[in-house]
């Protein structure tokens, strides 16, 4: 049986990435989220719009975007995933245009 935590993590892959359902962003997160991220030229970005905006970003270059979790691993409230992420880029991200490039990406 899955933990309350890791049910919640598990909900964020399938929910928010797999299926783009950003509208639960607010089920899911604290509204004072920050994610950072080496890929957005801020390196941050900070609250559920912002983030929802950058979630879009990536799905219009990666409309397939997927990832399966492979594992999970918890200590006290934190938990750590570790999951493949697949997609094939169909447009433009950032400064890239590596259309129709299949990537693989594994955490």
């Amino acid at each position: 049986m899955l933990s309350e935590e890791k049910s919640l993590v598990r909900r964020f892959y399938e929910d928010i990435i797999n299926n783009a359902r950003f509208e639960k962003l607010g089920e899911i997160l604290s509204p004072e989220i920050i994610w950072h991220d080496p890929l957005v030229p801020t390196g941050e970005v900070r609250g559920i719009e912002s983030f929802k905006n950058v979630l879009a970003m990536f799905r219009s270059a990666f409309p397939d975007l997927h990832v399966i979790v492979e594992d999970q691993i918890q200590e006290n409230d934190k938990v750590v995933t570790r999951f493949v992420l697949r997609a094939t880029q169909m447009g433009d991200l950032m400064d890239s245009s590596n259309r129709q490039k299949d990537h693989d990406y594994w955490n």
